[in-house]
């Protein structure tokens, strides 16, 4: 049993339209999005959900590979799972982090989760104005953009492991 098994959910192949394991880098990024937009084509997906769920998921995808941890980048270490059931499409990562940056993304996404439309809207548009990035060159609109485009607030889940490690698993829903 690898690492990362332990927290691959139970059975998403059901509900599963493409997964992704492994080594996030921008090839496989580039590439793992061309195929989703195929697939999505396939199946009769309007244009604008497509649009919706590409932006989500690329969202998704750079924070998995911005904030994963340096010391499990060589590692079949995260995964990424869209969805589709009864209620809509799913999207979700799984990835290693360090345990110090916990407390600031925990913290992210309830303040994020906890605003109103209008308020995503206004935070958005401030943070855009304020022209403030961070050493991984973000300007934080990630969790922000996700829980705009999915019109959902995301679930979320933290197991600290050794090592100063931490496995982060995101859980967005995006109804139609």
């Amino acid at each position: 049993m690898s690492a990362l098994s332990k927290y691959y959910p139970a059975s998403p192949a059901k509900d599963s339209v493409l997964e992704m394991h492994g080594i996030y880098d921008e090839q496989r990024i580039q590439e793992f999005i061309r195929l989703t937009e195929l697939k999505l084509e396939q199946m009769g997906i309007s244009i604008k959900t497509k649009k919706r769920l590409v932006h989500i998921m690329v969202e998704v995808m750079q924070n998995v590979y911005h904030h994963s941890n340096q010391n499990c980048r060589n590692a079949v270490n995260s995964y990424f799972i869209l969805g589709k059931n009864e209620e809509g499409f799913f999207l979700i990562s799984g990835n290693y982090m360090p345990t110090e940056e916990v407390s600031i993304f925990r913290d992210k996404i309830d303040g994020v989760n906890s605003m109103t439309d209008n308020e995503l809207k206004e935070e958005y548009i401030s943070t855009l104005d304020g022209g403030k990035f961070s050493i991984k060159g973000g300007a934080g609109l990630g969790i922000l953009d996700i829980v705009r485009k999915s019109g959902n607030k995301v679930s979320y889940e933290f197991r600290e492991e050794e090592n100063s490690t931490t496995f982060f698993k995101l859980t967005i829903k995006v109804t139609s």
